[in-house]
């Protein structure tokens, strides 16, 4: 056989020969691939709408008297059901997520519903008892739909957003209620001159407001989120705040500003001076404005002079919202960059001490030479004493500084004699 004999290509024929079956495995093998990158993906959209579920829930309760009556919370309750049921037929591992924190939790809540439903048996309300066993079992089922989810930090992020839109969304609604009565009426309440639409309990309202002040402020100082939510959780946080506001519940004001504090102290954004140059001056300059609105808190805030009032309050409002999403699509351009190149500086654990020693003793010594323990005194004395507060029949913007309780004591005596008397199981669920 001479160089120019084309030899046989045994080779490539047994190659040849070979060759379909390795194929069709390859494209099974495809196949499965491709299914198993669509099941994680319809896996990955199932989670991020269940992160959108809280939101969808806070503006549905918030319509409905905050959950308060029983036909919203069977409703929810019954939807959640349904949704956990779902869960647990078609997710591969359903409980991925149960930590052993969290099943410490959903045993103690779960004794908690039982022990709720049980009371119906020495209650002198049945009904009262079942209406709170649904609450309780609500509560059950959004802690074990929700910690069965292992979630990754964009869902997170998701979740978190959805809070802020559910909130803002109720919030904005009870705002234009009160800035724009003959855009949005509603119908006069038991303290009409303190704002609590849709929710209808001010306080509630107020809980609402300030923790999406919270979680909208974290939004607009997170770096790793998207400048466009970084931007419309600014807007928001005006809004959010003079809502708070005009809900006059000094618990949840506090509230919301430890809570502030708490969130500064913890997580130190990166983006923190962005955010709060943003944010600040805008919603600092509406609560002014608003608190000079001395017709928007009175039994009948819809007269003309009022109406008019609101309409101001409401175009400060439109103002301030744009000013500060503005600054913050400008710092997130300009500024953010920068903020996020930084590194924060670390502490020796020594001068973590140090530091908090020194601020603790300035405080004290402040506190004296302010005359604070003479204030707290007097401020404890007034609230104990179950008085009611100086704007409960007039001017509502004196009840900001005002420690009285409005007779709660009474209430908390009456509470404690019940449990003297009955300390193991009360008097029975809703009663």
């Amino acid at each position: 056989m001479n160089a120019t004999t084309p030899r046989p290509h045994v080779t490539d024929e047994r190659h040849y020969t070979a060759h379909p079956a390795p194929t069709a495995r390859s494209g099974d093998a495809a196949a499965n691939g491709d299914g198993e990158v669509s099941a994680t993906r319809a896996g990955g959209l199932a989670v991020k709408a269940l992160m959108l579920l809280p939101g969808a829930l806070i503006v549905f309760t918030g319509f409905n008297a905050g959950g308060y009556f029983p036909a919203s919370t069977a409703i929810a309750a019954v939807v959640l059901t349904q949704i956990l049921l779902i869960r647990v037929v078609q997710a591969p591992r359903p409980f991925a997520g149960l930590a052993p924190s969290t099943l410490i939790a959903i045993a103690a809540l779960a004794l908690y519903a039982l022990l709720t439903l049980v009371s119906a048996s020495w209650s002198h309300s049945n009904s009262r008892a079942l209406v709170e066993f649904d609450r309780a079992w609500l509560y059950l089922l959004i802690l074990v739909l929700f910690g069965s989810v292992r979630p990754s930090a964009q869902h997170l992020r998701w979740f978190v957003r959805s809070l802020v839109l559910g909130m803002s969304v109720v919030c904005l609604a009870g705002l234009i209620s009160r800035l724009l009565p003959d855009v949005w009426h509603t119908a006069p309440n038991v303290a009409n001159q303190r704002l609590s639409y849709p929710v209808t309990y001010w306080n509630t309202l107020g809980l609402l407001a300030a923790l999406g002040v919270i979680l909208a402020f974290h939004l607009a100082c997170n770096l790793g989120e998207r400048r466009f939510v970084r931007v419309l959780a600014a807007a928001a946080l005006p809004l959010l705040a003079v809502t708070l506001f005009f809900t006059f519940s000094r618990g949840a004001i506090v509230a919301g500003a430890i809570g502030l504090v708490v969130y500064l102290l913890v997580a130190r954004p990166k983006g923190l001076l962005s955010g709060a140059l943003a944010s600040a001056p805008g919603t600092a300059v509406l609560l002014v404005i608003a608190y000079h609105a001395n017709l928007l808190d009175t039994i009948d805030p819809t007269t003309p002079a009022a109406v008019t009032q609101g309409h101001r309050v409401a175009l400060a409002a439109g103002i301030c919202a744009a000013v500060c999403g503005g600054l913050r699509l400008l710092f997130a351009v300009v500024l953010d960059p920068r903020l996020g190149r930084t590194s924060r500086p670390r502490m020796s654990a020594r001068a973590r001490v140090g530091v908090g020693a020194g601020i603790a003793i300035a405080l004290i010594f402040a506190s004296l030479a302010l005359g604070l323990p003479d204030t707290v005194a007097h401020d404890w004395g007034r609230f104990i004493s179950g008085s009611p507060t100086h704007g409960s029949g007039g001017d509502l913007r004196q009840r900001l500084s005002d420690p009285s309780n409005d007779g709660r004591t009474n209430l908390w005596g009456v509470a404690l004699h019940d449990f003297t008397t009955s300390p193991a199981h009360g008097q029975g669920a809703g009663t």
